[in-house]
């Protein structure tokens, strides 16, 4: 499995995190894991309440929940964006 490093900036808790995702993971499901991640590290359980309403970006804009890293373009040390 390949995986690659990111670095993944969330403004919620004004930090960021670097995660290694596989490529061809869907990011509706990194998405989950990163909000599930950062609610354990922070100790806030109810952060991201509307999960459905939060997305993952890259420079190219809006990653889909369908797509994965390698079909985004979402290369090793590129940062993502949850909001």
């Amino acid at each position: 499995m390949k995986l690659i490093t990111v670095e993944v900036l969330c403004p919620s808790t004004s930090r960021s995190y670097d995660y290694r995702l596989p490529v061809k993971m869907q990011a509706g499901d990194i998405k989950k894991q990163i909000i599930e991640d950062i609610r354990i590290f922070e100790g806030i359980s109810d952060l991201f309440k509307n999960e459905d309403k939060i997305n993952l970006y890259c420079e190219n804009g809006c990653i889909a929940d369908s797509d994965t890293p390698e079909n985004t373009g979402v290369q090793n040390g590129d940062k993502i964006m949850i909001i």
